[in-house]
């Protein structure tokens, strides 16, 4: 577990018709964001959460299959596989 560091006191700004925070680098980097150019943002219990961007669970799939694909491997095998037995089948 990370040791939690004593709570610092930012300035809110105003950006506009917004409000804004700037966020110390350390502060980033503690949480795992420093890496990060998007953030997902809540409110759990009367507190704001920055957390790391949930991946979507099948992000990159498209891609590997595809290039899976233009190299004759699994997925083309198998698709002209099931179209060869459903060709079979029909007559």
């Amino acid at each position: 577990m990370l040791q939690q560091e004593a709570p610092m006191e930012i300035a809110i700004r105003n950006i506009g018709n917004s409000k804004g925070v700037v966020l110390p680098k350390p502060l980033l980097a503690q949480a795992g964001l420093d890496a990060e150019s998007t953030a997902e943002i809540a409110v759990e219990n009367g507190a704001i959460v920055l957390r790391k961007p949930a991946k979507a669970p099948r992000a990159g799939w498209a891609e590997a299959a595809a290039r899976l694909a233009e190299q004759g491997g699994d997925a083309g095998r198998r698709h002209h596989d099931v179209q060869q037995n459903v060709v079979e089948l029909h007559q």
